[in-house]
């Protein structure tokens, strides 16, 4: 099956979901969106279609050195009493980077192929908090 879902890649948006129904595997979400914060960013997405039951996802990022992307890895998160309907907030990230993530949706069959990616974020850190008073030059 994973050979077949290989396959899947060359196709359309429609192919895809069509063949991976008629597979049992799970479609991946239609939209990711991502929220930069200090060393971590909030990434949420859309409903996911699937014939099985889902048991869980995988969070992949994405981070720009320089000038291109480069794949990062993945956290999965199973459907257990930790997870939080279709978000999850990515930690341990470089400050002052740009991060894009995608999403796979599992169920018994495997993971789906991964969606679209997500809007850039850039990680960084707050800037320091303004001071309440104002010191007059005399």
């Amino acid at each position: 099956e994973q050979k077949m879902l290989a396959k899947t890649k060359a196709k359309s948006p429609k192919e895809n979901q069509d063949l991976m129904r008629s597979l049992g595997i799970a479609t991946p979400p239609a939209s990711v969106y991502a929220i930069g914060r200090p060393a971590s960013a909030a990434v949420w997405w859309s409903n996911v279609e699937s014939t099985e039951e889902l048991i869980g996802f995988e969070v992949h990022r994405y981070r720009r050195d320089v000038e291109d992307w480069n794949y990062k890895g993945y956290i999965r998160i199973d459907m257990d009493e930790t997870y939080d309907k279709n978000q999850y907030v990515v930690t341990n990230l470089s400050d002052d980077k740009e991060y894009k993530f995608s999403i796979k949706a599992i169920n018994k069959n495997g993971p789906s192929i991964e969606s679209t990616l997500s809007n850039p974020v850039v990680v960084e850190q707050p800037l320091p908090a303004v001071s309440n008073y104002v010191t007059s030059i005399c």
